[in-house]
């Protein structure tokens, strides 16, 4: 479907839950990019910043390949946890 994009996660299925709708993918090898901010808060260690470049590369590559699929993406945001102390 979107040819050169490996990042993107193969999709199985989605159901509602409450007011929660859920979205069931593949395992992302690494976890997701929440999770590894928040790992990164915990070891109170900077993020580099090319890696940070590199997801929102990706992230601006996966809109764009939906977008030429005339697909629309609701609401893309990044919810951050618990805020360090």
């Amino acid at each position: 479907l979107f040819g050169a994009l490996a990042q993107l996660l193969r999709y199985f299925d989605s159901f509602f839950d409450r007011d929660a709708l859920w979205i069931v993918t593949e395992l992302a090898r690494g976890g997701d990019v929440g999770g590894k901010i928040r790992r990164h808060r915990q070891r109170r260690e900077y993020m580099a910043e090319s890696l940070i470049w590199e997801f929102f590369r990706q992230a601006c590559e996966a809109l764009a390949a939906l977008h030429a699929k005339k697909i629309l993406h609701r609401d893309v945001k990044y919810e951050p946890g618990p805020a360090s102390s």
